[in-house]
């Protein structure tokens, strides 16, 4: 089962402000993670559960937080580290 999808205005705004290499393998990788919210490339922040990272090129890394319950994945951050 897929799950939802959940970022807010300050989220759009983060990738808006993406270069443009990184603003597309943004979108890519969270369209992704409707059907797979743990990645092979992510991991778990230490001291956060469910809460996951993943590198977007060098510099800039997609945060995101799993509610299995929910079945949702709410987009924390986008943008450089």
């Amino acid at each position: 089962m897929s799950y939802q999808i959940i970022f807010d205005k300050t989220i759009r705004h983060q990738i808006r402000c993406l270069p443009a290499h990184i603003k597309t393998i943004a979108k890519q990788q969270i369209a992704l993670l409707s059907d797979n919210p743990r990645p092979q490339k992510s991991k778990e922040l230490t001291g956060h559960p469910n809460y996951y990272r993943m590198w977007l090129g060098a510099n800039h890394r997609l945060v995101w937080h799993i509610f299995d319950d929910e079945k949702a994945i709410e987009i924390e951050y986008v943008g450089p580290k």
